[in-house]
């Protein structure tokens, strides 16, 4: 599914990572670890084409990833920041915002949908109607990556997607992920962590 073969990222003339090689596959989870500012998010971003990667190569279904074939990719792959960047919005009004993108009109999600999903990550459905900033930010997170999920795209890229959890709504999230691992998605997720930049396999 997703591979990264001896790929080499720099931030600016600072290396993040040398040589790093890992793979994703249909129904896996892995996690990136590692103290803030080793690079996590850079890994997530090359992925998505928004980085240049130094060397190496990273493949989607044994496409290679290029400048031209970026686009491609994000069609294929649902990415959550951890810096939202929406604001002054409803709730409603950022749903319907995303499903009129252009690389998810091929993917329509509807509002019922939408609510299944909340239905297992714990979100009153009264918050469709909510002002974003009404909202604490640990709903908030859950709220984001049910939108990100209902798209129901082949790959995902969450970065630290449980950092605003207390210890209930980390269960609701990992078990939300893990139902989407079992449906086939592959899920790449970065965690901070104490330690040099690691990969593991998750589920």
């Amino acid at each position: 599914m997703l591979e990264l073969k001896d790929v080499n990222i720099n931030n600016g003339d600072k290396p993040i990572a040398s040589h790093l090689s890992f793979y994703v596959g249909e129904g896996e989870i892995m996690e990136i670890a590692g103290r803030a500012e080793c690079g996590k998010s850079s890994i997530l971003k090359c992925i998505m084409g928004m980085m240049p990667t130094m060397g190496g190569y990273i493949t989607l279904e044994g496409d290679v990833l290029t400048p031209r074939s970026a686009e491609y990719f994000r069609k294929l792959m649902g990415y959550l920041p951890q810096d939202y960047g929406v604001s002054g919005m409803h709730v409603s009004e950022l749903f319907d915002t995303l499903m009129n993108l252009e690389v998810n009109r091929h993917r329509q999600a509807t509002k019922q949908s939408l609510y299944r999903e909340w239905n297992m990550l714990g979100i009153d459905h009264s918050l469709f109607a909510a002002e974003i900033e009404s909202i604490d930010s640990a709903t908030l997170q859950r709220v984001m990556l049910s939108l990100v999920a209902c798209v129901k795209r082949k790959v995902l890229l969450l970065d630290e997607p449980t950092s605003r959890q207390d210890e209930h709504g980390r269960q609701l999230i990992e078990d939300y992920l893990r139902d989407k691992a079992e449906l086939g998605t592959a899920i790449l997720t970065t965690r901070l962590a104490d330690c040099n930049l690691t990969v593991s396999y998750k589920g």
